[in-house]
């Protein structure tokens, strides 16, 4: 998913005005898709709450059990 989001935020990336706003907030969206994913893969869960500061929080502590 995070790839998709990457590849809009590319073509999307030309564009003049507006645009430009779609092009970041996709960007964005590619790599919280990209975090999710490498949280999933690494933990085994992901963090699905809107703080993230506390995803963050969660990742480390994941770390330092392993």
């Amino acid at each position: 998913m995070g790839r998709k989001y990457l590849e809009v935020a590319e073509l999307v990336a030309s564009e003049d005005g507006a645009a430009i706003n779609v092009c970041v907030g996709t960007a964005v969206l590619a790599g919280i898709a990209a975090a999710d994913a490498i949280c999933a893969a690494a933990l085994g869960e992901d963090y699905s709450g809107t703080d993230h500061a506390a995803a963050a929080s969660l990742l480390e502590a994941r770390a330092r059990t392993t």
